[in-house]
């Protein structure tokens, strides 16, 4: 019995090939599972130039599988069953309230790609900044499990996660990886300001945030 649920359970890994099915128009995606040595894995969505998405929460048991996409918005959480066969699992996306159905085929070997790991935050950078992108005010919050999230302050982005935080010393950076930006900065002595640069679309602009207080 031991053998048939790890093999079923191995039976999930690999390259798969999706479809979310939405009113008006179906949006195509890619997920890779792999579960060496813990199950982990990454989302696409195929002809976009937005980077592989990690996913977290995976969960496998017999023929279910789950998996959350934070780096989204609306956080998705996944949840389906395989088919008899193996080769396909459907099942429903929620995000923001709504639940639609999606379904996906195994097409190969998984290829997971998984951003750097982030680095612990110290104290002095732990906590809400705002600064500005040109005429856009940005919102920025630092948590101490070493994860943050970037707002806009007019609410068109919200929650877009943090990924690959480095910080060393007084220096900070961190990727927005869903809209491809970066950025690099300085923490000043008195811990009042972050100053440094905001890199998206090969365009690199001045940004400084100061720490928000209540």
């Amino acid at each position: 019995m031991a053998l048939l649920v790890l093999l079923a359970l191995c039976a999930q890994t690999g390259h798969w090939e999706g479809v979310i099915r939405q009113e008006g128009r179906d949006a195509l995606f890619s997920i890779d599972l792999d579960n060496s040595p813990d199950w982990r894995g990454s989302f696409e969505v195929p002809g976009s130039s937005a980077p592989p998405l990690a996913l977290s929460d995976v969960h496998v048991d017999d023929a279910s599988v789950s998996f959350d996409i934070p780096e989204l918005p609306g956080h998705p959480e996944f949840k389906g069953l395989a088919g008899e066969n193996g080769a396909s699992i459907r099942g429903t996306v929620t995000q923001d309230g709504r639940t639609v159905s999606f379904e996906m085929r195994r097409e190969g070997q998984a290829h997971v790609k998984s951003p750097p790991a982030s680095t612990p935050i110290g104290p002095r950078f732990i906590g809400d900044w705002m600064g500005a992108v040109e005429d856009v005010k940005v919102l920025l919050h630092l948590r101490p499990d070493s994860s943050g999230t970037l707002d806009s302050a007019d609410g068109r982005a919200k929650n877009l996660q943090l990924s690959a935080i480095a910080q060393n010393g007084a220096d900070l950076a961190f990727d927005v990886r869903l809209i491809g930006g970066h950025f690099e900065g300085k923490l000043s002595e008195d811990g009042s300001k972050i100053e440094g640069v905001w890199t998206q679309n090969g365009s690199a602009v001045a940004l400084v945030l100061g720490r928000k207080t209540r």
